[in-house]
């Protein structure tokens, strides 16, 4: 094996190298950004796809307890998986935006790596053990062996987000896509299916999940055991360029980050574990019938996020503000067009939406999931602001805000949830929900003038809205599932016509159209099309703010 070097490149150690145009960054970045994103949305197809098919299989084999048990079970693995991650897998990805050499770099991953394997089955070990007193506080007999099963799939987490984080950093989307959300939930539906087939009932689900997670965990390292060296031998070569004061000790940032997972997560699942002490099983059932409908949105969203943490970065370590700027608009025009399409069709009819999704008793979530929709839409809206803020170097003040968000949420579960239930738990996610971004925007436009706010993404919004607001209004009470599929794909498209209609087509719309020409000679109308129609104000934000 290789010899490395461990330890940061001294700054400045090598001449700096020519300056990138403007036009030339903004193209590298939203390559990069445009890659993750495409790979990712593809992912998010098969993955929504296979999550939908298995849920509609477990929620009508097993009961509405049994639901609710294995929810439980998946908030409290996953939570814990995060919490022994320490923060890993997010400091690796911002800390190998700082690394330029194959040296530099090998040795951040290496520690990484040795840091988490002993945590990794530490955690799954004390699981299985303290099953019972973990299982205690919840309503429930059977939570116990639930836990103990689950407890498996922990370590196997845990690891798989890092192994992630590493390609992350490296602005490389594929393997979370592969891995985790295409052959993890795809094998997820294959072992569920077949156990439930085979008589295995509940206990058949639990362990295809686990299933699920050892095989997707073992491809993976395979795949990062074979592809990773040759990718750091191609990306790296050359010493630390750039402003290194945003730079954050590995260690710090592991620890800061590790506060700042945690209690996002908390906040992320907070309502539905504190619902499983005040209420019984079956209406946890219900309630995660809602998040779940609510989280396809985040999925989406996602695709684009996972890959502006290590964009905003190296921007940052470049200096860049001015890219920053264009390219934050330009994200969240995008995360706005993959999140459209199923918002209207939740919020306007929740009821049918649950019913078509995991059956008619299931219906009860339909107030909390109008609540939970709305204000995650309304979040989304906003743009990449938390991932923005770490790009930037601004961790602390995350964590900040971070534990604010938890906070409320926390307050508010135990203020309303024993008198609202369901109610109660999507006003206290809602809040928590609004409020993280919320700070981290206005954070970021204060200091550096980034907003998302641009003329090209309110104008087309705001048409898109009052079109599409009537339509879902007067939508029947039961539409044929063609319909279905049909008012899923209607926000889409209009709000793509907006976008033309409005002269508000983005510099990174004509980018994609002319790689696409690059491949296919049809694409070459469309792409005159968007460039006659390329918005006027040079991308200028409807509310200025003081430049980096």
């Amino acid at each position: 094996m290789m010899e490395v070097t461990a330890g940061d490149p001294p700054v400045g150690s090598t001449p700096p190298v020519a300056a990138e145009t403007s036009g030339a960054r903004f193209d590298r970045t939203i390559q990069s950004v445009g890659r993750g994103t495409a790979v990712m949305v593809v992912a998010t197809i098969v993955l929504v796809v296979a999550q939908f098919l298995t849920r509609v299989i477990v929620t009508r084999n097993v009961s509405a307890d049994q639901w609710g048990e294995f929810n439980l079970g998946l908030a409290l693995a996953n939570l814990l998986a995060l919490v022994a991650a320490f923060g890993i897998p997010t400091a690796t990805a911002r800390s190998l935006a700082f690394e330029e050499t194959y040296e530099a770099r090998v040795a951040l991953i290496r520690k990484a790596l040795w840091v988490s394997l002993p945590i990794a089955a530490a955690s799954s070990i004390l699981v299985y053990l303290f099953a019972a007193q973990l299982a205690s506080p919840f309503q429930g007999g059977n939570l116990t062996p639930v836990f103990q099963l689950f407890a498996l799939s922990i370590s196997l987490t845990m690891l798989s987000n890092v192994i992630v984080g590493i390609f992350q950093g490296l602005e490389r989307a594929e393997p979370n896509a592969i891995f985790v959300q295409i052959l993890n939930p795809v094998l997820f539906l294959v072992f569920t299916g077949g156990f439930i087939l085979a008589g295995w009932g509940f206990h058949g689900v639990i362990w295809g999940y686990v299933l699920s997670w050892v095989v997707a965990f073992a491809a993976l390292a395979v795949y990062t055991f074979r592809r990773l060296p040759l990718l750091l031998r191609r990306l790296s070569g050359k010493a630390f360029t750039g402003d290194a004061s945003a730079r954050v000790g590995f260690m710090a940032l592991t620890v800061t980050l590790f506060g700042v997972a945690t209690l996002s997560y908390l906040t992320s699942y907070a309502d539905t574990l504190l619902l499983g002490v005040f209420r019984p099983t079956d209406i946890v059932g219900n309630y995660s019938s809602a998040m779940n409908l609510t989280r396809l949105l985040l999925v989406g969203t996602g695709t684009v996020t996972f890959i502006y943490l290590p964009v905003s970065s190296r921007l940052r370590r470049e200096r860049d503000f001015e890219g920053l700027k264009q390219t934050y608009v330009t994200v969240t025009r995008w995360m706005a067009l993959l999140t459209l399409p199923l918002t209207f069709l939740f919020v306007f009819d929740p009821a049918y939406s649950l019913a078509f999704t995991f059956g008619a008793n299931q219906v009860n979530g339909a107030a909390a999931l109008q609540l939970l929709v709305v204000s995650n839409t309304i979040s989304i809206l906003l743009g990449p602001s938390t991932a923005t803020l770490g790009g930037l170097g601004e961790v602390r003040t995350v964590l900040r805000y971070t534990a604010y968000s938890t906070v409320a949420n926390f307050v508010l579960c135990f203020a309303l949830i024993p008198t609202y239930g369901m109610i109660g738990a999507a006003i206290a996610w809602s809040v928590a929900r609004l409020l993280f971004p919320g700070l981290a925007l206005i954070r970021i436009y204060r200091v550096h003038g980034i907003n998302p706010f641009a003329a090209h993404f309110v104008r087309p919004l705001l048409l898109s809205t009052a079109i599409l607001v009537p339509i879902y209004y007067f939508l029947p009470v039961h539409p044929s599932i063609l319909l279905v599929f049909g008012l899923v794909a209607l926000p889409f498209v209009v709000f793509a016509g907006a976008i033309l209609v409005t002269y508000s087509v983005d510099r990174g719309d004509v980018f994609f159209a002319k790689a696409a020409e690059r491949r296919f000679a049809f694409v070459r109308p469309i792409r005159r099309l968007l460039e006659s129609r390329l918005a006027v104000e040079g991308q200028a934000p409807v509310v200025g703010g003081p430049s980096g």
